[in-house]
C-alpha cells in the first residue's frame, strides 16, 4: 500500500483535473479541522522509492489490479492513477459502475481498490478519525482496516476533556494511519469562505465550513 502510495503524483491530479485549486494534506485532515497537525510527515511522490518497495515486498514486476469508479470525475483520476501506477509496473483495469452497484461491492469488500470523495459531517475530528474504526465496518469505514491500538486511541480522545491530551492522541491516531495507509488520500477540493476581516475564526475550507465556538472580534 505503501508503494502505490508514493507512485501517485498527487499535485499532476490537481493541476490536470482542477487547475491546481484544492488542498494536497498530508493525511485525512485539511487544514482547519480541529487536531488538524501542519508537521505530520510528507507524503512524497517517489516512483522510484516505491518499485524499491514493491520488489521488498516480492512484486519486483508489479502486479495486477482493477480500480473501480464511478462515471464522473472520480474516473478521471483513475486514469491518472492508471498512468502513474503504470510507471511501477502496477497493472490497472478501469472498471466503470453504477453508483448503487460500487457502493454495494464496496461495502461487501469485493472491491480492492476504488475510488469516492470524503467529507466530514463536523469539523471535530472523532468523524474523519471514525472512518477506520472497526465498529464502523463496512459503514463509514469501507477500507475494512482494524486496527486495536487505532481503535483504543480513538476511543480516548473522542471522551478525554483534556485538550491537550487529546491533540496528542489525534496525533498519534494519524501516525498510525501514515504508517500503515489503509487509504490514499488524494486532496481537498476547496471553496471560498466570506467573513469580517475583524472576525477571529477557524475556517475549513476543504469542508465548507468555519469553527464556531472559536469566533471572536478584534
Amino acid at each position: 500500500r505503501k508503494a502505490v502510495q508514493m507512485a501517485i503524483d498527487r499535485q499532476v491530479i490537481l493541476d490536470t483535473l482542477y487547475g491546481g485549486r484544492g488542498q494536497l494534506e498530508n493525511g485525512i485532515f485539511p487544514h482547519g479541522l480541529i487536531g488538524f497537525n501542519p508537521d505530520m510527515p510528507e507524503i512524497k511522490y517517489d516512483p522510484e522509492g516505491a518499485k524499491a518497495l514493491l520488489a521488498e515486498a516480492g512484486y519486483p514486476n508489479g502486479f495486477k489490479t482493477t480500480i473501480s469508479v464511478r462515471e464522473d470525475y472520480t474516473k478521471k483520476i483513475a486514469s491518472i492513477v492508471q498512468s502513474q501506477w503504470k510507471e511501477i509496473g502496477v497493472d490497472a483495469e478501469i472498471q466503470v459502475m453504477e453508483r448503487a452497484a460500487l457502493l454495494s461491492d464496496i461495502k461487501a469488500g469485493k472491491l480492492g481498490c476504488y475510488t469516492v470523495g470524503n467529507v466530514s459531517m463536523t469539523l471535530d475530528s472523532t468523524f474523519l478519525l471514525g472512518t477506520l474504526s472497526t465498529d464502523n465496518i463496512p459503514d463509514s469505514n469501507m477500507t475494512f482496516y482494524s486496527n486495536p491500538e487505532y481503535d483504543r486511541i480513538v476511543e480516548e480522545q473522542a471522551n478525554t476533556d483534556d485538550g491537550a491530551k487529546r491533540l496528542e492522541l489525534i496525533t498519534e491516531a494519524l501516525k498510525i494511519e501514515a504508517e500503515d495507509v489503509p487509504r490514499i488520500n488524494l486532496f481537498y477540493m476547496v471553496s471560498n469562505i466570506a467573513y469580517n476581516k475583524d472576525l477571529n475564526c477557524t475556517v475549513c475550507p476543504a469542508m465548507e465550513s468555519y469553527d464556531w465556538s472559536g469566533f471572536s472580534w478584534n
